[in-house]
C-alpha cells in the first residue's frame, strides 16, 4: 500500500475531501499536518523522517480569487519544502500538489528550485469550491505512483523477468481489475461488484459496462469490453460501507468470501486461494489460457 502523508489548510475542507478521495485508491494515511500559525518546520521534518511515507499530498485553497488563499497555500508549501530540504534525498516522498491551480506554477517552480531531486505532480484541485470534490484526476496520479513504486521491489521486478514480450507485470491491484474485466465480459454482465479480499484491506471494484459494449468486444476480438467504467474502493476488512450503498451484491471475490455481508450468489466466481492476480499476469501473455482457466473454474 502506498502511505501518504496529508498536508492541507484546513481539516473539515481540504483534508476531508482529499480522504474520501484517497478512499479510492491503495493508500495508508501515515499522517497529516493542518496549517497552523506555529508550525514548526523542524517538527514536521522529525515527523516525515519518522513516518517515511511514499507521497506528499498538498492541498487546499478554493478556486477563488482572493490572494489571501494562495498565500495561505504558498506558506503550507514553503513549510515542507523547508522541512524536506533537511533530510536526505533518499528519504523524499514523491510530492503531489491537489491545490489552488492559480498557485500551481509557482508551487511547482518554488519545488524545483529548493529540492530539485523532487518527484513533482501537479493535478486539479480536489475541492475547487464548497461540497465539489474531484476525484479522477488525483486518484489517478496515487495508484499510478503506487504501480512505479510496486514495480521496484525486489520481488516484483524477479517475478516480471518470467514474462515474456511486451506485456509488463501488473500490481496485485490492477491485476485483478483486469481478471473482473474479463470475467465480467464472458459472462456478459453489465454490471458487476468485484472483491479482493486480503487480511489489511478490502479493494471493492464496480465495472459498468455502456449499452452495447459486449458486442463491441466481440467484434474487436478483445476479451475486454470498451466504454467500460470503472470504480474502487477500499475499506477496512468485514465493512460494508455507506459509500457502496447503490452497488450489486459481489459475484467476483478473491480471498474469504464475506457471507455474512454478501451470501454467495448463483452466478459468481470464487477464488478461495488468492491467486487471481497470477492468472492475470498470464492472461498477459495468452489471454485464451486465461479464458480456460475461467471457463473450467478450477476453484
Amino acid at each position: 500500500w502506498l502511505r501518504v502523508w496529508l498536508a492541507g489548510l484546513s481539516a473539515q475542507g481540504s483534508l476531508a475531501a482529499t480522504e474520501q478521495a484517497l478512499a479510492h485508491a491503495p493508500v495508508q494515511i501515515a499522517g497529516q499536518t493542518v496549517l497552523l500559525a506555529d508550525a514548526n518546520v523542524g517538527e514536521i521534518a522529525v515527523q516525515l523522517a519518522a513516518a517515511a511515507p511514499d507521497v506528499l499530498l498538498l492541498c487546499g485553497g478554493y478556486e477563488v480569487d482572493e490572494p489571501i488563499i494562495q498565500a495561505s497555500m504558498m506558506r503550507l508549501v514553503e513549510l515542507f519544502v523547508s522541512a524536506l530540504d533537511r533530510l536526505a534525498p533518499a528519504q523524499h516522498p514523491t510530492v503531489l500538489y491537489a491545490g489552488n491551480q492559480a498557485a500551481a506554477a509557482t508551487v511547482e517552480q518554488l519545488w524545483r528550485t529548493h529540492v530539485p531531486t523532487i518527484r513533482f505532480q501537479a493535478v486539479d484541485n480536489v475541492l475547487p469550491r464548497p461540497g465539489r470534490v474531484h476525484l479522477a484526476a488525483l486518484v489517478g496520479a496515487l495508484n499510478s505512483e503506487h504501480q512505479r513504486l510496486s514495480q521496484r521491489t525486489p520481488d516484483f521486478y524477479k517475478i516480471s523477468n518470467w514474462l515474456t514480450g511486451p506485456s509488463p507485470l501488473l500490481s496485485t491491484e490492477s491485476a485483478f481489475v483486469r481478471f473482473a474485466q474479463v470475467w465480467m465480459t464472458l459472462q456478459r454482465l453489465d454490471d458487476l461488484h468485484a472483491l479482493l479480499a486480503t487480511p489489511e484491506r478490502w479493494m471493492h471494484v464496480r465495472l459498468q459496462q455502456a449499452a452495447g459494449a459486449h458486442d463491441a468486444s466481440v467484434r474487436h476480438a478483445s476479451p475486454v469490453a470498451v466504454d467500460e467504467e470503472i470504480e474502487l474502493y477500499f475499506a477496512r476488512p468485514g465493512q460494508k460501507v455507506a459509500a457502496l450503498a447503490g452497488w450489486p451484491a459481489p459475484r467476483l471475490v478473491s480471498g474469504a468470501w464475506p457471507e455474512a455481508l454478501w451470501p454467495r450468489p448463483q452466478n459468481s466466481w470464487w477464488d478461495r486461494t488468492g491467486v487471481l492476480p497470477l492468472l492475470a499476469a498470464v492472461g498477459q501473455i495468452s489471454p485464451d489460457a486465461m479464458q480456460q482457466i475461467i471457463e473450467v473454474d478450477i476453484f
